[in-house]
Parts: C-alpha cells; structure tokens; sequence
C-alpha cells in the first residue's frame, strides 16, 4: 500500500504503543500502516460517520488485519473505556473539530501516552488550545505533500512543562499560526515553508495597501511577521 507523504509522516512520527486509536480513519490507512510497521499490537479505527467505517472495514479485510483493528463508530474518545499503554492520531480535521475533541474528553485524554495531530486546516486553532490548557508539546513538523504544507504536533499529555520564554513569545508573535518547528530550521530544513508564509503575508499587505481607508495596524502586523520570519531562513 502506498501512502502520501502526510499519512507516512504520521507513521514515522508515531512512537510504539500497546494501543494507538486512529481517530477519523477514513479509509483506515493509518491504521492498517500502524499494524504493519509494528507501530503497536492493537488498534481502533475510529470515525463518527459509518461510511468511512466500512470503507475501512474493506481495506482492513483486503490486508486480513481483523484480529488486530477493531472499527468502532465514535465521537472521538467516547467510546474509550480502558486504561493502559494507550496513545492516539488525529488526522485529517480542522483545528477547532480537533480541540472539542480533545475537550470533550479530558480525562481520558491526560491518562494517554501521546496523541499525534495533524490538522488539515487551522492549525493555528488547536496550538492556541494546547498553549491555554497547558498541554505539554512534544514537538512541531511540517511536511510537503500533493501542493500542501501539512503542519504535525505530537503531544504528551502526561508531562508537565513549561514553555519556555522564547516559544511563548513566538506563539504570541505569530497568533499561533506558525509552527515552532521553524525555531530549529538546522540546513534550512524549513526555508521551503517559510518562504511560502512570506509569500502569502506579502499577498496580504498588497491587498491591504488597496483599500482606500488605511488599516496600518493590520499592515505593520503583517510586515512584522514577514520580518521575523526572514530571520529564521538559514542560508548555509
């Protein structure tokens, strides 16, 4: 099975687990993937919606994976009532959906090893509600796959930490829009991303210099970011 580069960057960014739940499975591939690369023993191929439940179903019966993923139909964690060596994926949702998902279950939520998101639009929306709830960031990546940045936070509920001054005051700088994996740019590992937010902030000023009445808060906002962004490139 050939994956895209998002759902194999979900992979390899997955740590061993006793149980991982795949929530919003879709097809199942991250699921199926998990089994294979021995990423842990059980998994639960979990989505709200039956269709894309029996669309798993068939891929996991073409891979003969049904003794090792069980598909459930759940509203994220509701289902969940085991302890254990548990961690969990989000993948695949807006940042908002991702946050109530993580609300609506808190408890359940802090008792797990870590959950891997990866949002698909707002990103921005579920590193605010880490960053408010305290919930420890492992670390930030950003992948490019099929003409999209995809952005990934891997989270250990269990820890307690504290931001450090400097990531707080990039979070705050960017209103959480820009991942902090940028922070450690090592060979320019980033620049691709970076310039890319340059590009979309110049696109903005341009349009804001259009309008008759002057918004020079918001343009000095934008021409701050694109400052501060220039100076995580790394040329070397």
């Amino acid at each position: 099975m050939k994956l895209s580069n998002r759902l194999n960057h979900i992979i390899k960014m997955c740590n061993y687990s006793d149980v991982i739940i795949d929530v919003g499975c879709d097809h199942g591939y991250i699921s199926i993937s998990l089994i294979q690369k021995n990423k842990c023993k059980k998994c639960y191929a979990v989505d709200i919606n039956e269709g894309p439940l029996n669309n798993a179903r068939s891929n996991i019966k073409l891979y003969k994976l049904e003794n090792d993923i069980k598909c459930i139909q759940s509203d994220g964690f509701d289902f969940l009532n085991q302890n254990g060596n548990i961690s969990a994926v989000i993948a695949g949702m807006g940042g908002v959906t991702i946050a109530n998902i993580l609300q609506q279950n808190k408890d359940k939520v802090n008792d797990m090893d870590y959950i891997l998101i990866q949002p698909n639009s707002y990103p921005k929306d579920i590193r605010k509600f880490l960053y408010n709830n305290k919930i420890y960031i492992e670390t930030e990546d950003v992948v490019f796959s099929e003409g999209v940045y995809y952005e990934y936070i891997l989270i250990f509920p269990k820890r307690q930490g504290v931001l450090t001054e400097e990531i707080q005051k990039f979070l705050l700088d960017f209103e959480y829009e820009i991942s902090t994996c940028i922070m450690n740019n090592i060979d320019g590992k980033y620049n691709d991303f970076i310039l890319y937010k340059i590009r979309k902030y110049t696109l903005i000023l341009k349009e804001l210099e259009k309008i008759r009445v002057k918004n020079y808060e918001k343009w000095n906002t934008f021409n701050n970011r694109i400052l501060k962004l220039r100076e995580y490139l790394n040329d070397n």
